[in-house]
Protein backbone atom coordinates (compact mmCIF):
# COMPACT_ATOMS: atom_id res chain seq x y z
CA UNK A 1 0.00 0.00 0.00
CA UNK A 2 2.47 2.21 0.65
CA UNK A 3 4.36 1.84 -2.11
CA UNK A 4 1.65 2.18 -3.92
CA UNK A 5 0.35 5.59 -2.80
CA UNK A 6 4.50 6.87 -3.48
CA UNK A 7 3.97 5.49 -6.42
CA UNK A 8 1.04 8.05 -7.13
CA UNK A 9 2.71 10.95 -5.45
CA UNK A 10 5.24 10.39 -7.94
CA UNK A 11 3.09 10.56 -10.89
CA UNK A 12 0.81 13.72 -9.75
CA UNK A 13 4.57 15.00 -8.66
CA UNK A 14 5.67 14.69 -11.99
CA UNK A 15 2.58 16.26 -13.22
CA UNK A 16 3.56 19.55 -11.80
CA UNK A 17 6.02 22.08 -13.42
CA UNK A 18 4.98 25.40 -14.13
CA UNK A 19 4.85 29.83 -14.98
CA UNK A 20 2.37 32.40 -14.60
CA UNK A 21 -0.69 33.80 -17.36
CA UNK A 22 -4.51 34.09 -18.38
CA UNK A 23 -7.35 31.95 -19.03
CA UNK A 24 -9.53 30.26 -17.48
CA UNK A 25 -10.20 30.79 -13.39
CA UNK A 26 -8.26 27.82 -11.67
CA UNK A 27 -7.84 29.23 -8.25
CA UNK A 28 -8.78 27.64 -5.31
CA UNK A 29 -8.87 24.02 -4.35
CA UNK A 30 -9.44 20.92 -6.84
CA UNK A 31 -10.07 17.95 -5.41
CA UNK A 32 -8.27 14.70 -7.10
CA UNK A 33 -11.70 12.45 -8.10
CA UNK A 34 -9.93 9.58 -10.51
CA UNK A 35 -6.97 8.15 -12.02
CA UNK A 36 -7.28 6.48 -15.30
CA UNK A 37 -4.34 3.88 -16.19
CA UNK A 38 -3.40 1.66 -18.59
CA UNK A 39 -3.37 -1.31 -16.64
CA UNK A 40 -6.15 -0.80 -14.79
CA UNK A 41 -8.95 1.70 -16.09
CA UNK A 42 -10.68 4.34 -13.67
CA UNK A 43 -9.55 3.98 -10.23
CA UNK A 44 -11.75 6.18 -7.48
CA UNK A 45 -8.89 8.76 -5.92
CA UNK A 46 -11.77 10.82 -4.05
CA UNK A 47 -10.08 13.82 -2.05
CA UNK A 48 -6.67 11.71 -2.05
CA UNK A 49 -4.58 14.62 -3.88
CA UNK A 50 -5.71 18.72 -3.16
CA UNK A 51 -4.29 20.93 -5.64
CA UNK A 52 -4.20 24.55 -4.45
CA UNK A 53 -3.87 27.34 -6.86
CA UNK A 54 -3.08 31.07 -5.29
CA UNK A 55 -3.21 34.21 -7.20
CA UNK A 56 0.16 34.53 -7.31
CA UNK A 57 1.03 31.89 -9.84
CA UNK A 58 1.96 29.34 -7.60
CA UNK A 59 0.26 26.48 -6.89
CA UNK A 60 0.47 22.89 -4.18
CA UNK A 61 -0.23 19.70 -4.30
CA UNK A 62 -1.20 17.97 -0.94
CA UNK A 63 -1.54 14.09 -0.26
CA UNK A 64 -1.52 12.26 3.25
CA UNK A 65 0.24 14.94 4.94
CA UNK A 66 3.10 15.68 2.66
CA UNK A 67 2.29 19.31 0.29
CA UNK A 68 4.51 20.41 -2.61
CA UNK A 69 4.87 23.67 -4.16
CA UNK A 70 4.96 24.35 -7.95
CA UNK A 71 4.26 27.18 -10.36
CA UNK A 72 1.50 27.38 -12.65
CA UNK A 73 0.66 29.22 -16.34
CA UNK A 74 -2.62 29.74 -17.72
CA UNK A 75 -2.96 29.62 -21.69
CA UNK A 76 -6.92 29.45 -22.56
CA UNK A 77 -7.70 26.46 -20.75
CA UNK A 78 -4.59 24.59 -20.37
CA UNK A 79 -2.34 24.97 -17.19
CA UNK A 80 1.59 24.58 -17.51
CA UNK A 81 2.80 23.33 -14.16
CA UNK A 82 6.45 23.90 -13.60
CA UNK A 83 8.36 21.76 -10.30
CA UNK A 84 12.08 21.36 -10.09
CA UNK A 85 12.85 22.49 -13.81
CA UNK A 86 10.44 19.79 -15.00
CA UNK A 87 6.89 20.86 -16.79
CA UNK A 88 3.80 19.34 -17.06
CA UNK A 89 0.25 20.83 -19.00
CA UNK A 90 -3.68 19.73 -17.93
CA UNK A 91 -6.56 21.00 -19.51
CA UNK A 92 -8.89 22.69 -17.33
CA UNK A 93 -12.62 22.37 -18.79
CA UNK A 94 -15.32 24.12 -16.97
CA UNK A 95 -14.82 22.80 -13.04
CA UNK A 96 -12.87 19.59 -14.33
CA UNK A 97 -9.00 19.65 -14.43
CA UNK A 98 -7.41 16.58 -16.40
CA UNK A 99 -3.78 16.01 -16.11
CA UNK A 100 -2.36 13.46 -18.74
CA UNK A 101 1.09 11.78 -19.36
CA UNK A 102 2.40 8.56 -21.27
CA UNK A 103 -1.46 7.70 -21.84
CA UNK A 104 -2.79 7.96 -18.48
CA UNK A 105 -4.90 10.58 -17.00
CA UNK A 106 -5.82 12.06 -13.10
CA UNK A 107 -8.63 14.36 -13.13
CA UNK A 108 -9.67 16.88 -10.45
CA UNK A 109 -13.10 18.93 -9.65
CA UNK A 110 -13.73 21.75 -7.73
CA UNK A 111 -16.60 19.68 -6.11
CA UNK A 112 -16.73 16.08 -5.70
CA UNK A 113 -20.61 16.11 -4.59
CA UNK A 114 -21.21 17.55 -7.55
CA UNK A 115 -19.22 15.68 -10.00
CA UNK A 116 -20.56 12.46 -11.46
CA UNK A 117 -17.94 10.00 -10.75
CA UNK A 118 -17.97 7.38 -13.93
CA UNK A 119 -19.88 4.45 -13.26
CA UNK A 120 -16.77 2.28 -14.66
CA UNK A 121 -14.93 4.23 -11.84
CA UNK A 122 -13.25 1.07 -9.41
CA UNK A 123 -12.62 1.83 -5.52
CA UNK A 124 -8.55 1.45 -5.27
CA UNK A 125 -8.27 -1.94 -3.49
CA UNK A 126 -11.51 -3.39 -6.00
CA UNK A 127 -10.65 -6.53 -8.67
CA UNK A 128 -9.60 -5.70 -12.04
Amino acid sequence: MKKFISSVMIVVLAFLLVSCGGGVDVKGEWHSAYMDTKEDGKIKMENFITLTFNDNGKCEMSAMGVSEEAEYKLDGNKVTFTMDGEESTATVDGDVLTMEQDGESMVFVRDLEKFDMPEDAKGMFEGK
